[in-house]
C-alpha cells in the first residue's frame, strides 16, 4: 500500500504533519477533507525508501519509546475511557500531553486511523512499538466492551513486568561491577606493582620464596605478551558478540544462565513470574488459552522457556491437557504444574495463574534480598583473600632482605 507524507491545518488552525498508508492519493485527500483538515502538502513516498528513512529518523533523531511511557499511556487512556470520554477525544488528549516525539507521532497516526473508521487495536497494530500482547488486550477489551478495565489491567501488568526486570537487573549489576573492579585491581598489581617489587629484590639480591617467584614469573609473561593477549581477548569478545546475535547463541546464553549457581534460580523465578502474569492477564481478559499461550510465547525473552512453551502449545493442539503438556516439556517446576492442574480442573486458570505469578514474585524478592545480604561479605572475603595473598607473597622476601643488605 502506498505511503504518503502530509502537512495539514486542523479545524482549530493548528498545523500538523505525519505519514499514512492509503489506497490512493485521492482516497487520502477525501479522508483528510472529511475530517475538516486543510491540506498544505501531500507527497507520495516509495514504501521501501520511506520505511528505511523513517526508521533511521526515529533511531537517530527521535527518542525510543520506553516501557514506562507505554505503561503511562495505558493508564491515562483507561482513566479517560472509564470517565466516559470518547476514544478519539482521549487519543487526541494523549497526543497533546505526550512529550516523547516518536510516541506523539505514532499517536497522531493512531488518531487518524481511528477517525477513519479503524478500531483501536487495528490502529495500534500498524506500529511495531505496540507489542502483540498490547494489541491483543486492546482487541479483547473492544470485544468485551470493557476497554477501560482491560487497559487498566495492561498498565498494571506492564508496571509489574518492569519492576521485575529492574529488580533482577539491580541484583546482577552489583556483582558484575565488583568483579570488574576486582579485575582492574589485580591487573594493576600484576602489571605495575609486582615488577616494581621485582626490581627492588633484584637490586639487593634477596632470596625469592616460591609463591613470590610464581607471581613474578606470571607478571613477566603477561607484560611480555600483553599485545597478543589483548588481541586474543578482543577476538574472543568479537566472536562472542557475533555468536550472541544468532538464535543459537541466545539459546546457549539462556541455557547457561539457568545452570549457574545463584543466577540460575533468579533467572528461572523472573521468567516464570512474567510468563504466569502474562498468561493470567490474557486469560482474564477473555482471550482463549491457546491464543494467550501463543502471545505469552512471543512476549517471553528467555529462549529455553520459549522453546518449552512452543512444545506445550503443540501438545495442547494434539489434545493433551494443559498441565500434562507443560509437564512433558521438563522445564516447569512441580508446584506450577499442580496449580495449572487445579485451575484447569475447576475452570479457574486465571486466578491460579495470577497466584502463581504472585508466588514467584515473592520468591524472587526473597532470593534477591538473601543474595544481596550474602554477596557483600562473600565478595569482601574473596577479594581480600586474593589481593591480600598477592601482597603477602610479594612481601615475603622483605623478611630476608635485611640479611641480604648486611
Amino acid at each position: 500500500m502506498p505511503v504518503f507524507s502530509y502537512r495539514v491545518l486542523d479545524p482549530d488552525g493548528r498545523e500538523s504533519k505525519g505519514w499514512l498508508e492509503a489506497d490512493s492519493r485521492e482516497s487520502l485527500i477525501g479522508l483528510l477533507h472529511g475530517q475538516g483538515k486543510v491540506i498544505l502538502s501531500l507527497e507520495r513516498r516509495e514504501a521501501r525508501r520511506s520505511s528505511a528513512t523513517g526508521e533511521m529518523a526515529l533511531k537517530l533523531v527521535e527518542p525510543r519509546v520506553r516501557q514506562q511511557e507505554l505503561m503511562l499511556l495505558a493508564t491515562q487512556l483507561s482513566a479517560m475511557v472509564d470517565a466516559g470520554l470518547p476514544l478519539l477525544r482521549s487519543l487526541q488528549v494523549l497526543v497533546q500531553e505526550t512529550e516523547n516525539l516518536r510516541l506523539r507521532r505514532i499517536l497522531e497516526d493512531v488518531c487518524l486511523r481511528v477517525e477513519a473508521g479503524s478500531s483501536l487495536s487495528q490502529a495500534l497494530a500498524a506500529h511495531p512499538v505496540f507489542s502483540n500482547l498490547f494489541v491483543s488486550l486492546a482487541r479483547a477489551g473492544e470485544s468485551s466492551g470493557k476497554l477501560g478495565e482491560t487497559l487498566r489491567q495492561l498498565a498494571h501488568y506492564l508496571e509489574r513486568v518492569e519492576d521485575l526486570r529492574r529488580r533482577v537487573r539491580s541484583a546482577l549489576t552489583y556483582p558484575a561491577f565488583l568483579l570488574g573492579f576486582s579485575f582492574l585491581v589485580l591487573l594493576v598489581l600484576v602489571i605495575w606493582l609486582i615488577p616494581a617489587f621485582s626490581r627492588v629484590y633484584d637490586k639487593f639480591r634477596a632470596k625469592i620464596p616460591g609463591p613470590t617467584m610464581v607471581l613474578m614469573d606470571l607478571s613477566q609473561v603477561l607484560r611480555a605478551h600483553m599485545l597478543e593477549l589483548i588481541l586474543v581477548a578482543a577476538a574472543l569478545g568479537l566472536g562472542w558478540w557475533v555468536f550472541m546475535r544468532t538464535e543459537k547463541g541466545l539459546y546457549f546464553r539462556d541455557w547457561l544462565l539457568l545452570r549457574m549457581p545463584v543466577v540460575g534460580p533468579l533467572t528461572l523465578g523472573s521468567t516464570l513470574a512474567r510468563m504466569c502474569r502474562t498468561l493470567g492477564v490474557l486469560v482474564g481478559s477473555g482471550i482463549p488459552f491457546w491464543e494467550a499461550l501463543d502471545l505469552a510465547t512471543q512476549a517471553t525473552d528467555h529462549r529455553v522457556a520459549r522453546k518449552a512453551l512452543l512444545q506445550a502449545a503443540v501438545a495442547i493442539e494434539g489434545g493433551s491437557s494443559i498441565a500434562r503438556a507443560f509437564q512433558e516439556t521438563g522445564f516447569f517446576p512441580r508446584m506450577l504444574l499442580s496449580m495449572l492442574a487445579s485451575g484447569e480442573e475447576v475452570g479457574g486458570l486465571h486466578p491460579m495463574l495470577m497466584k502463581a505469578a504472585d508466588f514467584y514474585d515473592q520468591q524472587l524478592d526473597a532470593s534477591v534480598k538473601g543474595f544481596m545480604s550474602l554477596l557483600e561479605p562473600v565478595m569482601i572475603l574473596f577479594l581480600g583473600g586474593v589481593i591480600g595473598g598477592i601482597l603477602f607473597a610479594m612481601y615475603l622476601p622483605v623478611f630476608t632482605l635485611g640479611k641480604a643488605i648486611r
